[in-house]
């Protein structure tokens, strides 16, 4: 269903279930069952996570081509720059612990993002998600509402 739709936006409020599960229900009914999705995110590897979006797997080489360069924003160009030994320590860590969520990798940055109140001492997960726009990481799974992250040469396909 998701290859016929092109992408299924994530939120992660619930009030009654999680958004994704509400628009697939919808369209299935009760055939849907929520591990389908969390199956085809994290063991088939048919659908992937990225920016708060599920989309094919299929359309993963589109993202990555896209994205592969550092952000043409200055802000963020800076603060990547001025962490370099930052992102090479997330990086490490997922390379000799294995997937984590954000909570479990120090933050060792130099210089704190800086927020408007948003991403407040999310040093991390800011670091996580740039490094995911670049395809160096990739959300693996989830555990609750949290994103399980590892690099992505060991969650996507080689091909």
């Amino acid at each position: 269903m998701v290859e016929r739709l092109g992408m299924l936006q994530l939120d992660p409020t619930a009030a009654i279930a999680p958004s994704a599960d509400l628009v697939v229900w919808s369209r299935i009914g009760s055939a849907y069952r929520p591990a389908d999705l969390k199956q085809a995110l994290e063991q088939d590897r048919t659908l992937f996570e990225f920016n708060a979006v599920v989309r094919p797997m299929r359309d993963l080489g589109l993202y990555l081509a896209r994205d592969s360069d550092w952000s043409p924003y200055e802000k963020q160009r800076a603060w990547l720059r001025d962490n370099d030994r930052f992102r090479r320590d997330v990086l490490d860590r997922l390379a000799t612990s294995g997937p984590s969520i954000s909570r479990d990798i120090a933050d060792t940055s130099v210089v704190p993002w800086p927020s408007t109140g948003w991403t407040n001492d999310r040093n991390v997960t800011q670091m996580l998600e740039f490094l995911m726009i670049r395809g160096e990481v990739a959300i693996t799974g989830r555990v609750g509402r949290e994103r399980v992250w590892d690099l992505a040469e060991r969650v996507y396909p080689r091909d």
